[in-house]
């Protein structure tokens, strides 16, 4: 049986979260839409997180020390499976089958990275490559555009979604017992490192002065602070740790508010999640996150006086009335962003351009 579409699993040899997460959903709205028929995923050494109803075929890990190899075995497949289009969950590409191209952000791009690197140069190669592309935010396809700096196919927007929901009252106990969370806790998710700019958090919660010793703080994403982090938290109550996504559903739920204070993001998720589980967002005015945030978060102004805005704003946010409206404002917000309506968007651009490569009939 053939496939219009070939999807290379490559990213799952690299991480589970994230962009694997997001390739976990769409793939489960296909099978319930039944366009599953009509997609075969390359499992890359057995790395795939295999979602019933998908066909899977197995293939090699990739490497870079490899790439020529691995591009003509991805047009092999497709050229076995019949597929008219091809899709890959990172940058890898075969050697003409048309590539739709899923960018999920133009970080290194837009943060001055060295491109020289071989992630980097795969992926500029793959723009180059790709007959059409698909973003996650309509700040990340500006971002390509602008950055490509050549003329390149349609590029369409699929805001990514969300399915979590607020945790009970219950739910939300069990955590904070099962972690020691005794005080009302402010949240960051993720990486605490480099653009994602927590350093600001902890400047902003030193400047509570006294009052840090009624709060905690939870981190999310592992590791251990930084002695800089440290020396701001005063008498605060600090839990660190990775988290389930059940884990993160009640940790939302149950915090004061999530802080994240990133300087560039393609989309961020946890601004979406945090807003779905009724959990106010304090985040930055900056790329997507104006996108995602809505009306309902509270941004700060990235420059010389962000902690102290930022400060203000945690201060604000304990605020009984303005807690009620970010609340309702968020839930409403995150109903907007939804997987069915994502996978259906990309779906139709994969087929569109299946239908574009297509030979003219005689």
């Amino acid at each position: 049986m053939g496939h219009s579409v070939l999807v290379d699993g490559v990213f799952y040899q690299i991480g589970k979260s994230g962009i694997a997460r997001v390739w976990n959903k769409l793939l489960a709205q296909w099978v319930v839409s039944g366009f599953a028929e009509e997609v075969v995923v390359v499992d890359r050494n057995r790395t795939a997180q295999r979602v019933p109803g998908i066909t899977y075929i197995d293939a090699p890990a990739f490497y870079y020390e490899r790439e020529a190899e691995d591009r003509a075995m991805l047009q092999s497949m497709c050229d076995e499976h019949g597929a008219k289009v091809f899709i890959s969950t990172y940058y890898t590409t075969p050697l003409s089958t048309p590539s739709l191209m899923m960018v999920h952000d133009m970080i290194p791009e837009v943060l001055a990275w060295d491109l020289n690197q071989p992630m980097w140069r795969q992926k500029q190669s793959a723009m180059r490559y790709a007959s059409a592309f698909v973003t996650v935010s309509t700040n990340t396809a500006n971002d390509l555009k602008r950055f490509v700096g050549q003329p390149i196919g349609p590029v369409n927007v699929a805001h990514n979604g969300c399915d979590f929901t607020p945790a009970s009252a219950v739910e939300v106990q069990a955590f904070r017992d099962k972690y020691g969370l005794h005080r009302p806790y402010f949240l960051l998710s993720g990486s605490r490192n480099n653009y994602k700019n927590a350093q600001l958090f902890f400047q902003a919660f030193e400047k509570l002065g006294d009052e840090r010793s009624r709060f905690g703080i939870l981190c999310s994403g592992g590791g251990r602070l930084s002695d800089e982090m440290l020396a701001c938290v005063g008498g605060a109550e600090v839990c660190v740790g990775v988290l389930t996504d059940e884990e993160m559903r009640c940790a939302y739920s149950g915090a004061q508010a999530l802080i994240y204070p990133s300087l560039y993001e393609g989309f961020g998720l946890p601004l979406l999640e945090s807003m779905a589980c009724g959990c106010p967002a304090i985040s930055t005015a900056v790329a997507s996150l104006p996108e995602v945030g809505g009306d309902a978060a509270l941004y700060v102004e990235i420059g010389p006086d962000a902690a102290d805005q930022l400060a203000a704003h945690l201060r604000r946010v304990q605020e009984p009335e303005v807690r009620a409206d970010m609340i309702a404002k968020g839930l409403r917000q995150a109903q907007g962003f939804r997987w069915d309506i994502m996978a259906a968007k990309v779906q139709a651009c994969l087929m569109s351009l299946a239908a574009r490569s297509r030979p003219e009939a005689p």
